[in-house]
């Protein structure tokens, strides 16, 4: 259309340009072709020929046998106008339907523009209201303090829209973008038969947190006041662990050699372990994966510098030192630990279920004796373990990769060697670039091997050197 009104022929579609009578009057009984005719009909097959051209193979069938451009656009007309309401109809279905789900606000803007401007081809296009309002209603619950403040003021155009909800994106993405371990938890105690307490443990689950300490509202809460309507028979003390009486009544409280006959809760930050354990044990309450021993991270680590701790029940904070991954070897499987936080205060090593589950593409069976680690797939058993005082460790089997892949500093001359005797300037952009651990930056000798290297076309002195192997150093000049 835009090349038929550029070139003024459009009247010859739409009819307002008229066939010339292809005869001249008779002119003593002789007729003659009319030129303005042949002029016409020359014009009408070139318009013909391009409105034919431009139309697909399944279109083309239903033109066939028309001989101007009048009639085949009369025959598309009809054609098309037979579908459009109907067309219409679901394409403002498909606007009304249209979700922002995961995708950007680019993203989202491009598919509903896309039915936009269908619309607008068919002869319906939407007045810039409409077109908020479509868009509007296909956001998540998170734009709702943006909606609410577009819809109180005076009705903006598309295109200020389309500027606040990137930059509202924008702002949500920065602040989705800090570390996860700002809100990552951890279970450091089971507890059995808890008491009454004034201090609130909350089942000692630690949260880790910025600064301030959030109690966690999880299993094994206790709370309480004595209070003078209580039963006795529902108290318990927490010294001797008997109900019917309080701690402040029972006569042995101030007896230090008095052992409690009930087991005591086992409380990972309460007291130090006597020994050093380097077992891993299932936490279904961690949202993180938790290690005091910096060699467990041994694919990748980072220090982390950020204010964050870990928060234990009794409120006291852990710092964590590094964030990284880790690989679990067994026999026959390896697991994967992302987001493993390195903190040297926690007395076990944690891993969460929640993120154990989703690294390794498998599920976890708890059982009174045990549990079973088990592919999400196949079903098939990948793992077994015993409980062992209420907990969940992982099995012995488990040993630590390598010490290799925990490098030791070497000076910059010892690096030159294991990267092939480049240059100096590229030995030290590479130890920049991968951090490379070293001791020196300094050269306290000269490489003997890049010296004879370079010693072409030059006399060789008398040297013992022998080669008695492949690989073994040659000369050649």
């Amino acid at each position: 259309m835009p090349y038929l009104h550029g070139q003024q022929l459009f009247g010859f579609v739409d009819g307002s340009v008229l066939p010339p009578s292809s005869y001249l009057p008779d002119v003593g009984g002789v007729s003659l072709p009319n030129p303005a005719f042949t002029r016409w009909f020359q014009q009408d097959q070139v318009i013909l020929s391009l409105l034919v051209s431009s139309l697909s193979e399944g279109v083309l069938t239903q033109v066939v046998g028309l001989s101007t451009s009048r009639e085949v656009w009369l025959a598309l007309q009809r054609m098309f106008s037979a579908h459009s309401q109907a067309r219409i109809t679901r394409i403002r279905f498909q606007l009304s339907t249209l979700k922002k789900g995961d995708s950007t606000i680019t993203d989202y803007f491009q598919k509903a523009k896309i039915l936009f401007d269908t619309l607008a081809a068919i002869g319906k296009p939407l007045e810039d209201c409409e077109i908020v309002s479509y868009l509007l209603a296909g956001l998540d619950t998170t734009y709702d303090p943006l909606i609410t403040s577009i819809t109180r003021v005076d009705p903006m155009t598309l295109d200020d829209v389309f500027g606040h909800l990137q930059t509202y994106e924008a702002h949500l993405e920065q602040q989705t973008s800090a570390v996860d371990v700002a809100v990552a938890s951890a279970n450091l105690a089971t507890n059995k038969d808890v008491p009454h307490s004034n201090n609130r443990h909350n089942g000692h689950r630690g949260r880790f947190s910025n600064n301030n300490f959030q109690r966690s509202h999880g299993r094994g809460r206790s709370r309480g006041t004595p209070t003078n309507n209580q039963h006795p028979s529902r108290i318990q003390c927490q010294v001797c662990g008997k109900p019917g009486h309080w701690a402040i009544s029972y006569w042995r409280r101030f007896d230090h050699s008095f052992q409690n006959s009930q087991s005591l809760p086992t409380a990972f930050m309460a007291t130090a372990p006597a020994t050093n354990d380097t077992a891993w044990y299932v936490d279904s309450g961690a949202t993180h994966h938790l290690t005091n021993d910096f060699q467990n991270l041994n694919l990748h680590a980072k220090p982390y510098h950020g204010p964050d701790q870990i928060h234990v029940g009794d409120g006291t904070g852990l710092n964590v030192d590094h964030i990284g991954s880790s690989k679990l070897p067994l026999s026959n499987n390896s697991f994967l630990l992302n987001k493993l936080l390195h903190v040297p205060s926690v007395t076990k090593n944690l891993i969460s279920v929640s993120q154990f589950t989703t690294d390794n593409g498998v599920f976890i069976e708890f059982h009174g004796d045990h549990f079973c680690i088990k592919d999400e797939a196949t079903r098939n058993i990948l793992l077994q373990g015993k409980a062992e005082a209420g907990l969940y460790p992982f099995p012995s089997t488990i040993s630590r990769l390598p010490q290799a892949l925990l490098s030791n500093r070497a000076p910059l001359t010892t690096w030159h060697s294991r990267l092939g005797h480049p240059s100096m300037k590229i030995v030290r952009h590479i130890i920049s670039r991968f951090s490379l651990p070293i001791t020196s930056n300094k050269i306290d000798s000269v490489c003997a091997a890049c010296q004879q290297g370079k010693s072409h076309q030059l006399l060789f002195v008398p040297s013992e050197t022998v080669s008695k192997g492949p690989l073994d150093l040659i000369f050649s000049d």
